[in-house]
């Protein structure tokens, strides 16, 4: 029996009775969203099913039919029937809303995969509806919400993604939030470590914007970011925030949700990119007021949007930069820049660095068998007429002393990094290590152990021995392969 019907579900009849019953109803018949397949709620008429032997039905709601207890439904037509009824039951008593409201006829969107979940819209004659489609990972149940307020003869989508929409009356946004509960389990044989348990809840609502004009409201940037109409500015904030309940114990939270931008002139008001925007009063980065920007003279240095300076003042992420001389400030690249007297690092001084003869030498790897667990860190150097600088991963920058910065040389092996010029060789040192495997900082000392000649030798030899390790393990590699 199981052959034959396996045939039958391959056979045209089969399938034109399939495609005829999703064209009449497109929407899964348990919990209306867009259905993928149709079930048989009786098997005793097959090849001639009345128009009650079969229901369209979505993926997740035709294995919920199936299976109860792990054991699968097969021919009983009475156990059919009512398992379906229970699923269809169970899924709207979930969600919270009456299952009379789906039965008149529903027009469905399907919206593009989120990276967290898939976003289904639905509207009948009063109402309008959402569907959160979960992903396998999340906790939270899909469900159907009906948004409050909405008019369904005007609602209508402001954008591709189908996450803001409008009617006659309001502007409407669907926000994802989120709450983490984390506590920390200490394990008395290896006090050392901790493991971490987790719980996280999702929850999914749709939202109006206040005060907003559905008539003339839009957007300002790609991003979605900030929105105006014909009476106020709108900015999108992103809220975490974490609690401490003790020293095993603390939650997490994140939302987001647009707000009114106070002071604003709505007429003069335009976006700048990243999140910086002006008017003819102020300028706003992140919907917050910038203080003492002058408007007139504001500009960004640099692509990327960090650094940007006006007539009397740099500022740094939209922090007043102390110290920094506006008319001479000049951008170095994404993390440096200079003026007349001093050299910033992320809009932080560099102390002792001469601007004028300023040199950014790069990021190299800082290797040390003094770091616990034989990690390693990529530093960056920079230099000038004088000396040579590095930042110190957990402080700050630092002054490698004596070095000669014009034949500076930088050299890694297996397990250290070294530093040589015309004079001395400098190895990388890690400083006040802690028990528990942390350490304070590292810096560079005079290895007096070795002259610069003595040095090169050794470390001709160290890498043409590299290479032979490495050309027999590439042999070594390849006689495997031709044996496989």
């Amino acid at each position: 029996m199981e052959n034959n019907y396996k045939d039958y579900l391959e056979s045209y009849a089969w399938k034109a009775l399939k495609k005829m019953k999703l064209e009449e109803q497109p929407n899964c018949e348990c919990c209306w969203v867009p259905a993928t397949s149709v079930h048989h709620l009786s098997y005793e008429r097959r090849g001639s099913e009345r128009e009650s032997d079969i229901v369209s039905i979505c993926e997740r709601c035709h294995h919920e039919c199936h299976f109860v207890n792990w054991y699968q439904i097969k021919n009983d037509e009475e156990i059919l029937r009512r398992r379906f009824e229970e699923v269809r039951t169970e899924f709207w008593n979930n969600t919270g809303i009456s299952h009379k409201w789906c039965e008149v006829d529903m027009m469905i969107w399907d919206a593009p995969s989120d990276s967290e979940y898939e976003i289904l819209y639905a509207k009948d004659y009063n109402n309008v509806f959402i569907f959160w489609m979960c992903n396998e990972w999340s906790d939270s149940p899909d469900k159907w919400f009906k948004i409050d307020w909405a008019d369904p003869e005007t609602f209508r989508f402001l954008d591709d993604d189908r996450k803001y929409a409008k009617d006659k009356n309001f502007v409407y946004y669907f926000s994802h939030s989120i709450q983490t509960h984390t506590c920390y389990i200490h394990d008395p044989e290896m006090s050392e470590t901790t493991e971490e348990e987790e719980e996280r809840s999702d929850s999914y609502e749709s939202k109006k914007i206040d005060w907003a004009d559905p008539e003339t409201f839009r957007f300002l940037d790609d991003d979605k970011k900030y929105a105006k109409d014909k009476n106020y500015v709108y900015y999108y904030y992103f809220h975490s925030k974490t609690n401490h309940y003790s020293e095993d114990a603390h939650s997490y939270s994140q939302y987001s949700e647009w707000k009114k931008i106070d002071w604003v002139d709505t007429e003069t008001f335009r976006f700048l990119g990243g999140d910086y925007a002006k008017d003819e009063n102020f300028v706003y980065l992140g919907g917050k007021k910038i203080d003492w920007a002058d408007p007139e003279t504001f500009r960004f240095l640099g692509s990327d949007r960090k650094y940007a300076n006006d007539r009397n003042f740099v500022y740094y992420l939209g922090t007043k930069i102390d110290w920094a001389h506006s008319l001479s400030f000049k951008y170095v690249d994404d993390n440096f820049t200079k003026d007349k007297k001093n050299v910033y690092w992320r809009g932080k001084k560099i102390d002792w660095v001469d601007p004028e003869t300023l040199e950014i030498v790069g990021e190299y790897t800082f290797l040390s068998p003094d770091i616990p667990n034989f990690c390693y860190w990529d530093i960056y150097y920079i230099k000038d007429r004088n000396n040579v600088y590095y930042r110190n991963p957990f402080w700050w920058w630092l002054k490698i002393n004596w070095v000669d910065p014009g034949t500076l040389e930088f050299y890694d092996t297996d397990s250290h990094s070294h530093i040589i010029d015309k004079n001395h060789v400098y190895s990388g040192i890690v400083k006040d290590c802690w028990d528990n495997g942390d350490f304070l900082y590292c810096y560079w000392g005079r290895n007096n152990k070795l002259t610069v000649d003595q040095f090169r030798k050794w470390y001709k030899e160290y890498d043409e021995q590299m290479r032979r390790e490495y050309e027999e393990y590439i042999e070594q590699m390849q006689r495997e392969l031709e044996e496989e």
